[in-house]
């Protein structure tokens, strides 16, 4: 599971002491950079996870990103350094990774920065949706399944050749993008991709007969998205 979604969804505020991040992906072309699991929004994710005085430690052997994760944890307000040298070349209670001793071997430089949670900050609206599943409690049920009642059941042929495909709904970088739709003798299946925030879902929509006069729509149980707002809106746009 991706960092973020992980301490989105594995723990409540300020419940961890500390944090380490040892050599994360630096996605160091430019297009890639967004992929990051240290932006903008990250600090603040980690700083209402921390309990104070917790801690966050970084790794890498990429210069620009530590420096640019200092800038991102210096603005929000909540952090101090936890050395007078904010970026280090040598950490003594630092254990090498494989990673890192290979690195060493080869006489290259690693980077170290650690940060010391200070203060509690509200999450501002925005990181909320950027990580959107800060917004979905615990108690919040994913509508699996969504009954429709018609007039007869449709003709399931003619609806595979007119459902839509591609983007059906976007908002932004939001979007519900149906990726393809599978025909089949008791109904249909729709491969759906949602985007909202950092987040992506990619998950299957069933619609078959129901009774004598509806449909069903049940997301497929090998694939089941997380209950946000546009998974919710998927189910209705179809």
């Amino acid at each position: 599971m991706e960092g973020a979604k992980f301490l989105c969804k594995a723990f409540n505020s300020q419940a961890i002491s500390g944090f380490y991040l040892n050599f994360p992906d630096p996605w160091i072309k430019r297009k890639k950079a967004k992929n990051r699991l240290v932006n903008e929004s990250f600090p603040w994710l980690l700083a209402d996870r921390l309990k104070q005085s917790g801690f966050f430690r970084m790794a890498t052997d990429y210069k620009p990103y530590i420096e640019q994760t200092v800038e991102f944890f210096l603005k929000t307000g909540a952090f101090a350094p936890l050395w007078e040298e904010v970026i280090r070349t040598e950490v003594e209670d630092f254990y090498p990774t494989k990673y890192a001793k290979k690195w060493i071997s080869l006489g290259e430089t690693l980077y170290f920065t650690g940060f010391k949670k200070i203060k509690r900050v509200e999450l501002p609206n925005w990181v909320k949706d950027y990580y959107t599943l800060l917004k979905i409690s615990g108690d919040e049920l994913l509508p699996i399944v969504n009954i429709l009642k018609l007039n007869q059941h449709p003709d399931f042929k003619k609806l595979y050749e007119t459902l839509p495909r591609g983007i059906i709904y976007q908002k932004e970088e939001n979007l519900v993008k149906v990726l393809d739709v599978y025909f089949k003798d008791d109904g249909m299946l729709v491969d759906l991709l949602v985007k909202e925030g950092s987040l992506k879902e990619r998950f299957f929509i069933f619609i078959s007969p129901y009774q004598k006069d509806g449909v069903i729509l049940t997301s497929h149980e090998a694939t089941p998205p997380e209950p946000t707002d546009l998974v919710h809106l998927a189910f209705v746009l179809h």
